[in-house]
C-alpha cells in the first residue's frame, strides 16, 4: 500500500478519494469525511485502522 493513500481511503467501504476534491473529504487536517458512505472519523485514526487491516499489501 502506498503510504500516501492512507489518508484518502476508508477501511469501511474501501472507497479511494480523489486528491482533486481534498477539501471535501478533508475539511481540516484532523477530519476525514467519506464522500461515498458519509462516515466521519479522525484522519489519523482512519489511517491507523487501514494500516491495521490484515489483507492490505
Amino acid at each position: 500500500m502506498v503510504m500516501l493513500l492512507l489518508s484518502t481511503c476508508l477501511p469501511d467501504c474501501g472507497f479511494v478519494h480523489n486528491k482533486v476534491r481534498k477539501e471535501v473529504y478533508r475539511p481540516t487536517q484532523e477530519q476525514f469525511k467519506c464522500i461515498n458512505c458519509k462516515h466521519e472519523a479522525n484522519a489519523d485514526l482512519n489511517a491507523a485502522r487501514y494500516i491495521a487491516m490484515d489483507d492490505i499489501e
